[in-house]
C-alpha cells in the first residue's frame, strides 16, 4: 500500500462519516467488516475512488477473516472485476490467490436439501448437532471445503480444539497453506502457548489476522517491555490495514503503561452484590471476591427474597470473613433495580467514593480492583468503569467488550454494537477507552456521579436495560463510560448464543427495550452517537500520535 493511502486511511477523520463512524468502533468482526465495507462503497458515489478503494480493502479483510467462506471469495472477485486492473493491484499475491482458491474451492454446494438442514440447526442453535452434521458432511465430501470452513466456525465457537486439529491434520488441496498455518496459530494462541503462535501466524502472512495475532502473540511472550521484533510485528499490522484502530489501541495502552493495574484507590470502595436464588454460583464468586485485593473495600451482599440454600452461603461467609461482609435480607425480590437502589442509599454505601456492583455469579481475578483503579487514573472524570466478560465454560467467548452505540433501527429502537461476539478472544479487546456502556456484570462508579444521574429506573424490572439507561444517561450528563478491556471478568451465566429461548424472558426483554426506546427516542441516541463519536475520534488521535512517534523512534534508531 503506498504511503499516501496508508496515511489517508490512518487518519479516521479523512474518511467518509459513515465509513468512519464504523470504523470508530474496531477493525474486527466479518460481519462488520462487510458493514463498514458496503458503507464506503455507497459513500464512494459522493466521495471519489479512494472511498471505494477502501471499501474493496474492507470486504477483502472481512474474507481473510473467513479464508473458506467461498461465496464472499467470489464476490470479493467480482468486486475487483469491476474496479478494473486496479482492483487486485495492491493486493498481496499469496492472498489473491488464497481468494481465487477459495472461490473454487469453497464454494456453496449445489445442494438445496443440504444447505436446508445447515440452516434448519443453525436456527435451533443446536450446536452439538452441528457438529455431527458438518463432521459428516466433511467426511462424505472431503474436498469440498465449504464444510470444513462452518465445521471450524461451529468448533470455534464451541472451543472444541479436538475437532479443530482433526480437521487441520485432513489432506487439503493445494492453495490453502496460509489457512492451515492460521488454524495451527490459533490452536496453540488459545492454548496460551504465545511463542509458538507467533511462529505459526509469521507463516500465514500476509493475512492481517494472523499479523495481527502474531504481534499480540510476541506482546503478550514480552511482558512490560515492547520488544524490537514485537515493534516491527505492529508496525506491519498499521501498514497493512492503517485504517484498523484496534491495533492502535492496544499498542498505546502497552507503550503508555495502561495495560497493568494500578495503585489502589486512595479513596472509600464499596463492593455490592445482589441475589436470588443463586446459592452455588455466589458462593463461588464469594470466594473470588474475597480471594481478591478488597484494598479494605467493604462488601454487601442484598438477598433478594431467596430461599434457605442463600441464606447457608451467606452466613458461611460471614462467619468467615466477619465485619468485611453486611448481608442485607429482603422478604420478596425486588428485581435488579430496585436491589441496586436499595444497596446504593445504604449509609456505609453512600458514604464511599466508589461504587461497585457485581453479578451473583461474576468471578473477578484477584487484581480487579486495581484494573480499575488504573482507568480512574486516566479517565478520571467517567462516571463508571467497565470491563471485558467472557464466559466461565469458555474463555475463548467474549460476552461483553468495548459497546458503542450504533443508529437506531427502522422501529426506532436502540442498537448497540456487538462485534466481541463476531470472534473468539485473541486479544483484539484488550484496550482502554469511552464507551457509550459497559456491562452490570462488573463495573464500578464513581459514586458523586450515581447520585447525579439519579437511581437505577425501576421501570425496567425485574432486569434488562436497566444498566444501558443509566449509562445513556451518564453519557447525557458528559460523564460517558469507560471500558477497561486489560481487566477480564468471568460470567458463569452463558451467552445469549448458547442459553434457551425462554419466552417469558423474551418478553419481559422486548417489552424494557421498548421501554428504553421511550426514553431515549432516535433523535436523542443520533446526538449521543454524534457525540460519542467526536469522543472516540479525539480519543484515537491522541493515541495514534503516540504510537506513531513510538514506531518511527524505532524506525530511526
Amino acid at each position: 500500500m503506498d504511503g499516501e493511502r496508508a496515511s489517508a486511511w490512518a487518519d479516521l477523520s479523512r474518511l467518509p462519516p459513515k465509513t468512519r463512524g464504523l470504523l470508530l468502533l474496531g477493525g474486527t468482526g466479518r460481519t462488520h467488516l462487510l458493514e463498514a465495507g458496503r458503507a464506503a462503497l455507497v459513500e464512494a458515489e459522493t466521495h471519489g475512488p479512494e472511498a471505494s478503494a477502501l471499501g474493496l480493502d474492507l470486504f477483502l479483510a472481512a474474507f481473510e477473516s473467513s479464508p473458506l467462506d467461498g461465496g464472499l471469495a467470489r464476490f470479493v472477485m467480482d468486486l475487483w472485476s469491476r474496479a478494473g486492473t486496479g482492483g487486485m493491484s495492491a493486493v498481496p499475491k499469496k492472498t489473491a490467490a488464497l481468494v481465487m482458491a477459495s472461490a473454487v474451492r469453497a464454494a456453496p454446494p449445489d445442494d438445496p436439501a443440504a444447505l436446508g438442514e445447515l440452516a434448519r440447526l443453525a436456527g435451533l442453535r443446536d450446536h452439538q448437532g452441528l457438529l455431527a452434521y458438518l463432521a459428516g458432511r466433511v467426511r462424505t465430501q472431503p474436498q469440498r471445503l465449504y464444510w470444513r470452513g462452518h465445521l471450524f466456525d461451529v468448533a470455534y465457537l464451541l472451543q472444541d480444539w479436538e475437532t479443530v486439529r482433526t480437521v487441520l491434520g485432513m489432506s487439503w488441496p493445494p492453495g490453502f497453506e496460509l489457512v492451515r498455518a492460521k488454524v495451527a496459530g490459533d490452536l496453540l494462541f488459545q492454548a496460551g502457548r504465545y511463542d509458538e503462535a507467533a511462529t505459526r501466524y509469521a507463516r500465514a502472512a500476509p493475512l492481517r489476522q494472523a499479523l495481527w495475532r502474531r504481534a499480540e502473540c510476541l506482546t503478550r511472550r514480552d511482558g512490560p517491555l515492547v520488544s524490537p521484533d514485537a515493534r516491527a510485528a505492529w508496525q506491519a499490522v498499521l501498514c497493512a490495514a492503517p485504517w484498523n484502530v484496534g491495533p492502535v489501541l492496544r499498542l498505546h495502552d502497552r507503550l503508555a503503561g495502561c495495560d497493568r493495574p494500578g495503585p489502589p484507590l486512595a479513596a472509600r470502595v464499596a463492593v455490592c452484590l445482589y441475589t436470588y436464588n443463586n446459592a452455588v454460583e455466589l458462593d463461588a464468586s464469594l470466594a473470588a471476591l474475597f480471594a481478591s485485593d478488597l484494598c479494605g473495600a467493604r462488601v454487601t451482599v442484598l438477598d433478594n427474597g431467596s430461599g434457605g440454600a442463600t441464606a447457608d452461603v451467606l452466613s458461611g461467609w460471614r462467619d468467615r470473613i466477619g465485619d468485611g461482609l453486611s448481608v442485607v435480607t429482603l422478604p420478596v425480590n425486588i428485581g435488579a433495580p430496585a436491589a441496586r437502589n436499595w444497596l446504593a442509599a445504604l449509609p456505609w454505601i453512600a458514604e464511599a467514593d466508589y461504587v461497585a456492583y457485581l453479578d451473583d455469579d461474576a468471578l473477578v481475578p484477584p487484581d480487579w480492583l486495581a484494573f480499575f483503579a488504573s482507568a480512574a487514573r486516566i479517565y478520571p472524570m467517567a462516571g463508571v468503569y467497565g470491563c471485558r466478560v467472557v464466559d466461565l465454560a469458555g474463555p475463548g467467548r467474549v460476552q461483553h467488550a468495548d459497546t458503542h452505540l450504533l443508529e437506531p433501527g427502522q422501529d426506532g429502537m436502540p442498537a448497540v454494537s456487538s462485534i466481541c461476539t463476531q470472534d473468539l478472544d485473541f486479544g483484539q479487546f484488550c484496550h482502554l477507552r469511552p464507551a457509550a456502556s459497559v456491562t452490570g456484570c462488573c463495573h464500578l462508579f464513581r459514586t458523586e456521579a450515581l447520585r447525579a444521574c439519579g437511581p437505577f429506573d425501576i421501570r425496567f424490572s425485574p432486569t434488562q436495560y436497566d444498566d444501558l439507561d443509566h449509562d445513556l444517561r451518564l453519557l447525557a450528563l458528559g460523564a460517558p463510560p469507560v471500558y477497561q478491556g486489560h481487566l477480564r471478568v468471568s460470567h458463569a451465566r452463558l451467552s445469549t448464543t448458547f442459553s434457551s429461548p425462554d419466552r417469558t424472558a423474551m418478553a419481559n426483554s422486548q417489552g424494557n427495550l421498548v421501554k428504553l426506546g421511550g426514553k431515549h427516542p432516535p433523535e436523542v441516541l443520533s446526538a449521543m452517537r454524534r457525540a460519542m463519536r467526536d469522543v472516540l475520534l479525539e480519543d484515537y488521535r491522541r493515541k495514534r500520535s503516540v504510537v506513531d512517534q513510538a514506531l518511527g523512534q524505532a524506525r530511526e534508531s
